[in-house]
């Protein structure tokens, strides 16, 4: 996993790009999956991240509000500082129009107990649990911030 990460933006910013995908054929020259989990510069990922909103200045304020919402969520939840959350992604989801947008935490599958509190603002070490989350989340909303 540590290999993983060094290959990535995971490394310098604490999450990367898993796939964007978009409806009605318009995805055709999209990065594929390998590509955009390999990115490792902030502008790369930033440039895909203004692709995806299309410019549409709306938007990336409905997303970015969206994060901020799940930031502060996550920061005053028990649960949260009392699991660690490996692998866990961010669904980014919205409407044709460009009116309603969602960002969605999902694939849980790794998320376990942690047996202290966690702050997810630390970089992971051996044996301290710690995963990055809310550092990760920070620099995923400061990118969205400057589209």
């Amino acid at each position: 996993m540590q290999f993983r990460e060094q290959m990535s933006s995971s490394s310098t910013l604490g999450f990367r790009l898993e796939g964007i995908s978009v409806a009605r054929g318009l995805g055709s020259s999209w990065p594929s999956k390998a590509a955009l989990a390999s990115e490792r510069e902030p502008e790369g990922v930033l440039n895909h991240l203004r692709r995806f909103v299309g410019g549409d200045p709306r938007l990336k304020e409905l997303y970015l509000q969206r994060l901020r919402d799940v930031a502060a969520a996550l920061t005053d939840s028990p649960v949260f500082h009392n699991h660690q959350f490996i692998n866990t992604s961010l669904l980014f989801v919205h409407d044709e129009e460009k009116t309603r947008a969602g960002v969605w935490m999902i694939d849980f599958s790794k998320a376990r107990p942690s047996s202290q509190r966690l702050t997810h603002t630390l970089p992971w070490e051996l044996g301290n649990q710690e995963d990055g989350y809310l550092w990760g989340l920070q620099n995923l909303t400061r990118l969205w911030d400057s589209i």
